[in-house]
């Protein structure tokens, strides 16, 4: 049975430390448990330690990036919700 005083987890990534801090301080205002990872490989270390309800990773970032961190996230837990974002948007991505 779940915990309904349970504050849901997420994991938020990016490898710049202002957007950590800002997205930390409104996730907490709206009742979320924030841990942050500074970069994708930081990430992968996270996620199976934290098993987070949601994951929040900038898709661009050096060595690993955002679809490394969906991946990883999908390999293990295919149910968490991932959210990819950026500023850098192209017809690509």
């Amino acid at each position: 049975m779940t915990d309904p005083s349970r504050r849901p987890t997420v994991l938020v990534v990016d490898d710049e430390t202002g957007i950590l801090q800002t997205l930390e301080i409104l996730l907490r205002a709206e009742g979320f448990d924030v841990h942050t990872a500074h970069g994708g490989k930081a990430a992968l270390e996270r996620i199976p330690q934290l098993t987070p309800d949601i994951i929040i990773s900038d898709v661009r970032m050096p060595g690993v990036g955002g679809v490394e961190v969906l991946n990883a996230a999908r390999e293990h837990d295919a149910e968490v919700p991932v959210i990819l974002m950026t500023a850098q948007a192209t017809l690509q991505t």
